[in-house]
């Protein structure tokens, strides 16, 4: 018996192969968008896809992360996976309709709310409104809200991916897209996706 369990210990296990993560097209990302019921849902997926965040990221963001003074344009990712602290980009395409947003619904510190002033939104509604806007669109690829971060990253990989290392600035300029510290963010050759008509 104890011959056998040596033996058994000894043989390998075999290799799992692994399949890629599964991504939207451009054009997908399209129909998602344009599926989603109101502004905020719209912006909340444009955000995901464009920083390529994390739905524990998004949940968690700040007003005060959102960092678009002095020339930069990018959002601070703080307790990420690890939890460490990182940034990521935010698409100038995407600010008009993210300070749109703010203005409409004036968000208390968090920058996406629940069903209270001042309290994150649930992953559980982040949920909700990916399988919803999901549904509308008529796509039939089983994913789901971390394909958003997948289909980021699939798009960044022909040029790479650049993040700016300024520090941080107040969010503050929101609201104020004519102040003097308008945001210009810098973009590279690995931001070439950001320029796709109609995406973030």
């Amino acid at each position: 018996m104890a011959d056998n369990e040596i033996l058994a210990a000894s043989i390998p296990y075999p290799k799992e192969e692994k399949s890629l993560p599964q991504v939207l097209s451009r054009k997908e990302l399209l129909r998602l968008f344009d599926a989603a019921p109101n502004p905020k849902h719209r912006v909340i997926l444009r955000l995901c896809y464009g920083s390529g965040l994390r739905r524990s990221e998004l949940v968690k963001l700040r007003i005060e992360d959102v960092e678009t003074q002095d020339g930069k344009c990018r959002l601070k990712i703080k307790r990420g996976k690890g939890g460490k602290d990182r940034y990521t980009v935010l698409s100038q395409k995407l600010l008009p309709e993210l300070r749109d947003y703010f203005r409409a619904c004036r968000p208390k510190d968090y920058l996406f709310n629940g069903q209270k002033k001042g309290e994150p939104m649930s992953p559980e509604l982040l949920r909700y409104i990916m399988q919803g806007a999901l549904k509308k669109s008529g796509i039939k690829k089983a994913v789901s809200l971390h394909t958003l971060r997948h289909s980021f990253a699939s798009h960044a990989l022909p040029g790479g991916w650049h993040e700016p290392a300024q520090p941080a600035t107040a969010a503050g300029a929101l609201l104020h897209p004519d102040h003097h510290d308008l945001p210009a963010c810098k973009r590279g050759a690995a931001q070439r996706h950001l320029l796709s008509p109609g995406l973030p």
